[in-house]
């Protein structure tokens, strides 16, 4: 895997961290509200049973290399307040640039 998504990226404000299993509860938290899975294209049976869908499917294409998924992490407080991702990586459009 390439260092890049290895490591926290970030700016000013925000750190891209690699999403790990650790951080699950605080995102849960955060799937609490209902607003987040307006545009999701996962069928919302309920709140917890989505995210548990969404988050296990996540880690899964993370560790198979199709997602790089990252948590956003507010550095005012160090809070984490929601997750973005590269997805569907091809690896045959850029070689060594995804591995």
């Amino acid at each position: 895997m390439n260092n890049i998504f290895r490591t926290a990226l970030g700016s000013s404000s925000i750190i891209l961290e690699p999403l790990t299993a650790h951080q699950r509860q605080p995102l849960a938290m955060i799937a609490q509200n209902e607003q987040i899975w307006t545009y999701n294209p996962s069928k919302l049976t309920s709140i917890e049973e989505t995210f548990a869908r969404w988050f296990t499917n996540t880690l899964k294409k993370q560790r198979t290399g199709e997602y790089r998924p990252f948590t956003i992490i507010r550095k005012l407080d160090n809070k984490i307040i929601g997750t973005s991702r590269y997805y569907d990586v091809n690896r045959d459009s850029a070689p060594g640039f995804m591995d």
